[in-house]
């Protein structure tokens, strides 16, 4: 049974789920992990205080570099190295593979952009409800974590993405 996991015959849907694994891996423990490991010259104190401050990292102007830097390494590891790995060590297939001898077609292009702007649309309405949305008295405490956790991502995004100059 574990051999076929890793059998280069599986079907394609086992295939989608080994990437989408290693990616989260990559995404959420890998390279946040050393995106910190980088981040460290650029920080001033200890790696305890350093806990401390990203509890509340918009009162620490200081941390916007280390979390660019964490935030990049975590979108490089998890989105783009650890599927490429994936695809290089389990699918045995080259990574230049996915560029070389296919054309890029026109109608892809405009049908994604299609795609994508009409899912704009219906999207904003689950926005919309999603910021509106009451919770029966039973899940309450669900309801406040929850609308805590989204101000402080809002108030997070805020902070990592206003900038004083160009």
């Amino acid at each position: 049974m574990g051999s076929e996991l890793f059998d280069h015959q599986r079907p394609a849907w086992i295939s989608v789920i080994l990437i989408f694994l290693s990616a989260m891996l990559g995404f959420v423990v890998i390279g946040p992990i050393f995106g910190f490991l980088l981040s460290i010259p650029f920080i001033e104190g200890d790696l305890m205080s350093l806990q401390s401050m990203l509890k509340s990292p918009t009162d620490y102007p200081e941390l916007r570099i280390p979390l660019f830097i964490m935030q990049g390494c975590a979108t490089l590891v998890g989105l783009i190295l650890f599927p490429a790995l994936y695809i290089f060590a389990f699918e045995k297939k080259s990574i230049l593979m996915l560029v070389q001898g296919k054309p890029l077609y026109s109608l892809s292009i405009l049908l994604t952009v299609f795609v994508v702007i009409v899912f704009t649309i219906p999207n904003s309405f689950f926005i919309e409800w999603n910021a509106n949305l009451s919770m029966p008295d039973f899940l309450k405490g669900f309801e406040m974590w929850a609308k805590q956790n989204e101000d402080r991502a809002a108030e997070l995004t805020t902070f990592l993405t206003t900038f004083d100059s160009f």
